[in-house]
């Protein structure tokens, strides 16, 4: 039954499974498995933290601007710009 549906060769007479009665399966709608760029901080995640640790893996998330900052070197007390 299953596979008349696929072929559209449908072989059974129950309403509302034939192509004639105007029910045609979508399969639009069914899963499309994602290419898994969008979840690699997820399986960053779960190792281990002395692993992390060894091999340098970044534990925490940073902007790139952020992480310029850090290696700038830290001028004098803070103005403000309207002095």
């Amino acid at each position: 039954a299953l596979n008349d549906a696929l072929t559209g060769t449908d072989s059974s007479t129950q309403a509302g499974a034939s192509p004639a009665s105007g029910y045609v399966p979508s399969w639009d709608t069914a899963h499309k498995p994602h290419n898994g760029r969008k979840s690699w901080r997820v399986k960053q995640g779960a190792q281990p933290l002395w692993y992390k640790r060894q091999h340098n893996v970044r534990v925490w998330a940073q902007s790139g601007a952020a992480r310029v900052k850090r290696h700038r070197p830290a001028t004098g007390p803070a103005r403000s710009f309207f002095e």
